[in-house]
């Protein structure tokens, strides 16, 4: 238990800092600027991160089985990581 309480606490720090650092441009927007100006930053924002979050997020989930089932041959392993991300990397 007190391993993995030690690993969590990383990862609860690291979704902490993640959060602070993905929502500060939004609090200074809004804190200088109109309530517009921050909608359409919101909006661009999110039209410019669909590519990952709809194509290259759901792309990683179906490989990394794939890289499970050859994670004993690096060699393997190395080639199909490379051609993946050569393909996203297309995308």
């Amino acid at each position: 238990m007190r391993s993995l309480l030690r690993f969590s606490r990383w990862i609860l720090l690291g979704s902490i800092i993640d959060f602070v650092i993905q929502r500060v441009p939004d609090f200074l927007i809004g804190r200088y600027l109109t309530a517009q100006v921050l909608g359409i930053f919101r909006v661009s924002r999110e039209i410019a991160t669909l590519p990952t979050s709809e194509l290259i997020f759901p792309i990683m989930r179906a490989v990394f089985p794939g890289y499970a089932a050859v994670a004993h041959d690096r060699a393997e392993l190395a080639r199909s990581f490379l051609l993946v991300q050569g393909t996203v990397l297309m995308l």
